[in-house]
């Protein structure tokens, strides 16, 4: 299966998806002009890989805002790996999001009450989110 990557813009996120290391990333702003256009494909690549998942899989989400068309497409990629979890149990969701941004806390806890998979809550600050990935 081949991974899939995509350059963040001002309104997209960047994506990291390796089928090989199970290492799954997005990051930025998730407010996609063309939202079907650009998450159809990210969502199908996460219904993929759910099929034939790495030994480990690792979700980490770096949100800085999120719309409501991309939230939908972020709980069918969560629902895709819930399944692996609740077969295989080795799946885990690292949620980034900047300390005083509950919003985007709040979007991560209730994605985390849908679904199974065990999410770790990471706040950090503005220049740790501007350095990372």
């Amino acid at each position: 299966m081949d991974n899939l990557f995509i350059q963040a813009t001002a309104k997209s996120p960047a994506i990291e998806l390796d089928s090989l290391t199970g290492n799954l990333k997005i990051k930025g702003r998730l407010i996609p002009e063309d939202s079907d256009k650009f998450w159809i494909p990210v969502q199908k690549w996460v219904e993929n890989y759910a099929k034939q998942p790495a030994a480990k899989t690792s979700f980490v989400f770096d949100i800085e805002y999120m719309n409501i068309t991309s939230s939908k497409y972020i709980l069918n990629c969560l629902y895709a790996l819930n399944e692996v979890y609740l077969k295989e149990e080795n799946v885990e969701v690292i949620w980034r999001f900047k300390k005083d941004d509950v919003d985007v806390k709040e979007i991560g806890e209730d994605f985390a009450f849908m679904v199974k998979i065990p999410f770790e809550f990471c706040p950090y600050s503005e220049v740790e989110f501007a350095m990372a990935m």
